[in-house]
């Protein structure tokens, strides 16, 4: 794989979702292809699209650009940018996005089962900025039955 990964098991007891595993898989099997050496890939899991609403960053992929301290992020997808705050909890070693992350998961209409591609847009920019590649499981579904 090039990028990093949510450890986050595909096949989680948590997911409720009609999307058969098969076509989950499909959606992950295209996010990886698409992620570059520089991003990380997140299965969007119960509690990055419903309970908590945090997204958890991989830890190998926070270490390697240096993420430990409280910063502003920008997301964009296509021609629309969100505003968010990263936090890293030292103490748990652990990278996440919350505040404005449930605003993003609304807007662009996320599931449980979906992957999404974040790709940074330069080592320098500040705030970090983030293009966001969307692999809907619903998609990868229909592709499936049809």
């Amino acid at each position: 794989m090039r990028g990093e990964t949510s450890n986050d098991n595909l096949d989680s007891k948590a997911d409720v979702e009609m999307i058969s595993a098969g076509s989950k898989k499909k959606a992950f099997s295209l996010a990886e292809r698409a992620v570059s050496p520089d991003g990380f890939l997140v299965i969007m899991k119960r509690s990055h699209v419903l309970t908590k609403c945090f997204l958890t960053i991989p830890n190998r992929w926070c270490n390697k650009k240096m993420l430990f301290a409280r910063q502003d992020v920008v997301m964009q997808v296509d021609q629309t940018k969100w505003d968010m705050k990263f936090n890293y909890f030292g103490s748990r070693g652990l990278g996440g996005i919350s505040t404005g992350w449930r605003k993003f998961v609304h807007d662009n209409n996320l599931c449980q089962g979906d992957v999404c591609v974040f790709e940074p847009a330069s080592s320098e920019s500040k705030p970090l900025h983030l293009y966001v590649f969307i692999f809907r499981a619903a998609e990868a579904e229909s592709s499936n039955n049809g």
